[in-house]
This record gives C-alpha cells, sequence and structure tokens, in this order.
C-alpha cells in the first residue's frame, strides 16, 4: 500500500520494537513470586488498556499456573471481558466513580493481607491509582516511574518502579512488569486474549439471523467514537468522513455497515447513519448497542473488516484478529497501534507535531487550538485514502 503527501499506511505489526529483540523486554527481577503468593492487577483505566495487559498476564500465568491472578476493575465491561479470561482466577468489580468513598475504602481495606503483590497495568499515570495500590498494602506494589509528572502523580507510593521507554507498545511495558516479577519472556509474544462464550457466540448469531445477516455477510464494523475524557473526543475521525467510508463500501464492495458504540455514542452513530442514507441511500445500515460490551465482541467477530478511532473497540478488534484499519491523530501510533495482528493497517499523517500526547493527567491538546489547524493530524485524513485501503484489505483478507 503506498502513501501519498504526508498520509503514512502503516502494516501495525512492523510497529513492535521487541518483534525484532525480545530481549528488551527482560527486566531485572526485582518482587519474585513465591509459592503461596496471590497477585492482583489494577486495571482501573478502560477496555483497551485492560486488554493490552492480557499478553502479559498471560505470561505471568504460563510461568505460574499454580498461582492466583485476580483482576480489579472499576468498568462492568472490563469485568465481563475478563471473567471469560483463562487466565484470571476471580474479577472484583466496584464501581469507584460512583461509591461512596467510605465504601471504596472498605472494600480496599478488606483486601489488605489478601495479595502479594499488587500491578498497575500501564499506562496509569494518575495519583487515584498509586492511592489504591497503597491501600491494598501488598508487600510488592509494581507500576512505572512515567516520564511526565511522575512525582505530581504520587508513582512514589509504589515500591517496585520500571522507566517508561518511550519507544515501547504499551503491551510490551506491561510484559517488563512481567519480566520484573520473574516470568520467563518467550521470544514469540502473545497476542492479546479475549475469549467469547458459548451464550455469547449463539446471542451475535441470533443477532445476525433476526437482522437478516448471515454468518459470511460482507460487513464493515465502524467504530467512529472514544473517550472524552481529558479531551480524547479530538481523537475521532470526522462522522462526515465515516459517513464517505461507509457510503463507498456499500456502494462499491456491497457492504453492510455496522456501527458500534455505547450508550454515549447513540446520537454520533445516528448522525452517520443519516449522513449514510443521504450519499447512497440504498446502503444497509445497523446500529449495534448490546446489554454487554461481550454481547457486542461477539456481534463484532463476524465482521469482515473493522475500521476505527485510536479506542477501546479498536483493541477488541485487534484481539479478534479482524482485518482493519486504525486511524490515528495526536495519539502515538507506537503505543498503541492494535497489537500483533498482521492484519491490522495503521493510517496517521507524519507531521513534526504528531504525536503531541504522553501518558499523563492534562487532557489532549493542539498547539494550532483555535484555528482551522487544529487536529489537522486527523481531521485531515481522506475517506478516498482510507477506502483504497480497506479494498486492498479485503481483496488481501478474504475468504
Amino acid at each position: 500500500m503506498q502513501s501519498s503527501n504526508d498520509l503514512q499506511i502503516l502494516p501495525s505489526s512492523t510497529l513492535h520494537v521487541s518483534g525484532h529483540d525480545a530481549s528488551l523486554l527482560k527486566a531485572h527481577v526485582q518482587a519474585h513470586i513465591k509459592p503461596g503468593d496471590r497477585i492482583l492487577i489494577l486495571a482501573l483505566s478502560g477496555i483497551g488498556d485492560a486488554l493490552m495487559f492480557t499478553p502479559a498476564l498471560h505470561i505471568l500465568k504460563r510461568s505460574f499456573p499454580n498461582h492466583h491472578f485476580d483482576v480489579l476493575t472499576m468498568f462492568k465491561g472490563i469485568a465481563d471481558v475478563m471473567a471469560s479470561n483463562n487466565d484470571v482466577s476471580d474479577v472484583i468489580y466496584h464501581d469507584f466513580l460512583k461509591s461512596p468513598i467510605i465504601k471504596t475504602v472498605k472494600l480496599l481495606m478488606s483486601l489488605r493481607g489478601t495479595y502479594s503483590h499488587t500491578i498497575t497495568a500501564f499506562p496509569a499515570n494518575r495519583y487515584h491509582y498509586a492511592i489504591v495500590a497503597r491501600l491494598i498494602g501488598s508487600k510488592y506494589r509494581i507500576g512505572h516511574r512515567y516520564l511526565h509528572n511522575s512525582l505530581s502523580q504520587l508513582n512514589a507510593l509504589n515500591n517496585v518502579l520500571i522507566n517508561e521507554l518511550d519507544d515501547l507498545h504499551n503491551c510490551e511495558e506491561n510484559i517488563r512488569i512481567a519480566s520484573t516479577l520473574g516470568a520467563a519472556i518467550p521470544d514469540s509474544l502473545p497476542t492479546m486474549s479475549l475469549q467469547i462464550s458459548q451464550s455469547d457466540q449463539i446471542f451475535a448469531r441470533e443477532w445476525l439471523s433476526s437482522h437478516s445477516l448471515q454468518n459470511n455477510s460482507n460487513l464493515l464494523g465502524i467504530h467512529a467514537g472514544s473517550a472524552t475524557v481529558k479531551n480524547q473526543i479530538q481523537k475521532r475521525w470526522s462522522a462526515d468522513h465515516y459517513a464517505m467510508l461507509c457510503a463507498m463500501a456499500s456502494k462499491e464492495l456491497s457492504m453492510d455497515i455496522l456501527l458500534f458504540g455505547g450508550p454515549e455514542e447513540r446520537n454520533l452513530n445516528e448522525q452517520i447513519s443519516s449522513k449514510i442514507i443521504n450519499l447512497h441511500p440504498k446502503a444497509t445500515i445497523h446500529i449495534v448497542e448490546k446489554a454487554s460490551l461481550p454481547q457486542s465482541i461477539a456481534i463484532m467477530s463476524h465482521c469482515t473488516a473493522f475500521v476505527s478511532n485510536d479506542s477501546g473497540l479498536m483493541h477488541c478488534a485487534a484481539a479478534l484478529q479482524l482485518p482493519m484499519i486504525s486511524i490515528f491523530g495526536y495519539t502515538s501510533h507506537i503505543h498503541t497501534a492494535p497489537w500483533m495482528n498482521d492484519k491490522a493497517i495503521v493510517a496517521r499523517r507524519e507531521l513534526s507535531c504528531s504525536p503531541c500526547f504522553y501518558f499523563s493527567p492534562k487532557p489532549a491538546s493542539c498547539k494550532f487550538e483555535g484555528s482551522d489547524s487544529a487536529f489537522t493530524c486527523i481531521r485531515d485524513i481522506q475517506p478516498d485514502d482510507i477506502f483504497r485501503c480497506l479494498k486492498q484489505l479485503i481483496e488481501q483478507y478474504k475468504v
């Protein structure tokens, strides 16, 4: 695939530094796991960050098969996904955002003495996570010493710290954590783990049938949304561009369009759906908004191809090994590109100011904010370019 002007079209698998030398991920052992130890992973960020810990988790479980690895999360979707992960013993779900602080403190204090190790999944450069780890009080509290704002985020409350390396993928950073616990790092690194339960598989087939779609239908999955905290709404390719892409895919490739997203993205998906119909009235479009994240993922697994911003559902598609295009703006394609998916393509503009976002509590900003040049790193990627990539992907990986 050829790039034009400053647009880069990159095979995602070429962006992982350790693919050339896995020894880069082998860190000094500082908190070796011993018989009887129990380990708690703090997966307190979104679904994408949780999935990007699963390669490290698989390595840990393979190295220490008789030990318990539990997960603490504050999002129901992550709890549901992790409950199906064969490497996880137990999942603790607690809504830190809505629960009274007294109830939260009681939960954390109840965990004291249970865990020998607490691992804060990377990235988590927020002081709240460091406080959670400290209140649980494990002997070993493992995390990262971040390149930006580390002191203000109280990372010193963790007593085993490894330095963030800016040229590594988030999965690679988490694998380095596994190495500090004495896990054997294989030369061939695992993909992200995302199991679909039998009940969710059945649900997905019934959903497809109820919408007159078959298992072998030509389906284009789209996730046009993203998180909104820290101004991450600016990671989104425009609704107009998604609509143009979908209209071309429907008209020229006879693809049915599935628009994924949570309830908070319903209006966005309805807007895109309306724009597609205006461009191509014969298009078939379905908004996929299910009661649970695993149900949406099960439906997603039937997609012929998937296109999204840098988002949590992008990482779900990567874990499913779908042919996919990830559209990047100000975030780093090195840090969060689809992990270990040879069918994944990253589209980004090679600009001197991009990527400009790093792991810190600060919201995303653009030095051109207030002008027409703001966030053009993603705004000016054209639908025609993405459609050409999509056609090539489908041709290459069609069944």
